[in-house]
């Protein structure tokens, strides 16, 4: 029997039919298929894309506030109560433009504030603002801080945390002679002061109306605290009576008597000087003592010294004093780091200054708790007083308290022009916003 081959057998019409139907079918189901499935595809890319551009964002961001940091930072390296100006009258700012950090880069500005003088390259009013871009891959953020100074400016002559009563005929000039007290001024004297009385609390006495200012701001006052300096000391007096150097080397041993340079340690309270002349002649230098310390007697040099005491400082007579930082032909003084250059007195206690210095006085005096100022006085420079609530530092010698409030009597000359590197200067974040 002959039989038809299989590849040539012909499919019923309706087998045929339905197959073609069932492919239409497929194929119609696989459209939406595959649109869902593209549309999850490219949904994914975006998403991956998107939280690539936000982790980048976000490290952009990061970027940005590191920068905005390191200004910070070293706006207070500088040092200088002047920064900002300085800064904005530089054409390179900051310095810091594309500088590498984390992947990315950052730059920063340093721009004024609105306020109200007009000029962009001058800082009226102790505040700024640092603008840092940060960017990262193809992120860019920028931060806008807001930052003011911390510190105290050198406009003032006198600066001191407690009531201040000025007493007497004090004449204060220079261009930086203003005066100011965290809490009261009170001014029974008859002093001539060209510049501006303030104080958070009142004014009172005797100073023109229009140069007197109640209620002011508080004026931030630098921590006075001596071991900061003991690093700087060339000479070390310590309570056993023995004069080191910083290395711990011994220079004199006078624990037995004697006198190095006119220095006397015979009472077990405190270093005394008191020689117009001393044997040796006058050691200039940066002393720190251990103690306290008493100057006396009408020295017939110039003495270049800067002296530091855990104690009380009391100095009389008629010496002629000018900060050691400031001796300009002393490789020990020129080698000082600048913000301790125009020291003169730092006392853990009190500071107490009497007598007719009639040449050079010279230097930033400054005490952690009192000062008092008596006689005729002749000094140039600036007088700060903390007002802590006790002496800090005691290392042998008996803590004693000589002087009982802030006060100026007598007829003291006072002239202030200095601009002192002593001006510890902090940075107040004051705001934060993120620009874009």
């Amino acid at each position: 029997m002959n039989k038809t081959p299989k590849a040539l057998q012909v499919m019923p019409a309706s087998s045929a039919r339905q197959r073609g139907a069932a492919l239409i079918v497929g194929l119609v189901l696989l459209v939406p298929v595959t649109l869902v499935a593209t549309a999850v595809a490219e949904r994914n890319i975006l998403d991956n894309r998107m939280a690539a551009s936000q982790r980048d964002g976000m490290r952009a961001l990061y970027i940005a506030e590191s920068g905005a940091e390191q200004a910070i930072a070293n706006l207070m390296a500088n040092g200088t109560w002047q920064v900002f100006n300085d800064v904005l009258a530089d054409s390179d700012n900051l310095g810091l433009n594309q500088v590498s950090f984390g992947g990315g880069a950052y730059t920063v500005l340093l721009v004024d504030n609105d306020d109200g003088d007009n000029d962009p390259t001058k800082d009226s009013d102790g505040r700024v603002i640092l603008r840092a871009l940060g960017n990262f891959g193809a992120a860019n953020r920028e931060v806008a801080v807001a930052i003011s100074r911390q510190g105290q400016p050198s406009e003032y002559a006198i600066l001191t945390n407690k009531h201040l009563k000025i007493n007497g005929n004090m004449i204060l000039t220079g261009s930086n002679s203003n005066v100011h007290s965290n809490t009261s001024v009170e001014i029974p004297g008859n002093p001539q002061i060209a510049g501006v009385v303030s104080s958070c609390g009142s004014v009172t006495g005797n100073h023109p109306n229009d140069r007197k200012q109640p209620n002011a701001d508080l004026v931030d006052i630098p921590h006075i605290h001596p071991p900061d300096f003991r690093n700087d000391a060339n000479f070390i007096f310590t309570p056993d009576c023995r004069v080191r150097l910083p290395d711990g080397s011994l220079v004199a041993d006078l624990s037995s008597g004697g006198k190095w340079h006119g220095w006397d340690c015979s009472n077990n309270d405190k270093w005394t000087m008191g020689d117009s002349s001393p044997s040796g002649g006058l050691q200039n230098g940066f002393i720190y003592v251990e103690g306290n310390a008493v100057i006396s007697g009408s020295p017939t040099a110039d003495w270049s010294l800067t002296l530091v005491t855990e104690g009380y400082i009391e100095v009389s007579g008629n010496p002629n004093f000018e900060a050691f930082g400031n001796h300009a032909t002393d490789p020990d003084a020129t080698s000082l780091r600048p913000e301790v250059r125009d020291l003169l007195f730092v006392a853990g206690n009190d500071l107490k200054i009497n007598g007719n210095p009639s040449q050079k006085f010279h230097g930033v005096m400054a005490a952690h708790m009192e000062v008092s100022v008596s006689g005729n006085p002749n000094y140039q420079g600036r007088i700060i007083a903390e007002n802590g609530t006790g002496q800090q530092v005691t290392t042998g010698q008996e803590p004693k308290n000589i002087v009982d409030q802030n006060e100026f009597s007598g007829n003291p000359n006072h002239i202030n022009n200095r601009v002192s590197p002593w001006d510890p200067v902090g940075i107040r974040r004051l705001a934060w916003r993120e620009s874009i």
